[in-house]
């Protein structure tokens, strides 16, 4: 598929916030507003809009689609996410934990 640029479309992704950084799981997909927030007793009636998400966490649109990254699944994007989450909770050394930095190496844990 050619991306156009100017285009932002539905989709998951594995991008880098940072030159060295880890890999981030990162979505863009069709919201449909139903109701207020906070009041599902009074519906709302809007059209869907495109609303993006970095590792589960709201983003602007541009800061996923203007980046370039490998194309993954739902379901390998809902296990990174979960896997941020976890790092983040865990494993403060892991490289996962603090994706808007460069991975230092002296400072990771080894993988076996």
């Amino acid at each position: 598929m050619t991306r156009q640029i100017d285009a932002p479309q539905p989709g998951f992704w594995m991008i880098r916030l940072v030159k060295g950084g880890p890999e981030v799981p990162a979505r863009i997909f069709r919201h449909v507003t139903t109701h207020e927030p906070g009041a599902p007793g009074n519906a709302m009636e809007r059209p869907s809009f495109l609303v993006a998400e970095i590792a589960g966490e709201p983003v602007d649109l541009d800061d996923v689609w203007l980046r370039s990254g490998r194309e993954i699944t739902q379901a390998e994007y809902q296990f990174q996410v979960a896997d941020h989450a976890h790092a983040r909770e865990w494993r403060p050394r892991d490289a996962k934990a603090n994706p808007r930095h460069a991975i230092d190496l002296m400072a990771t844990a080894l993988p076996f």
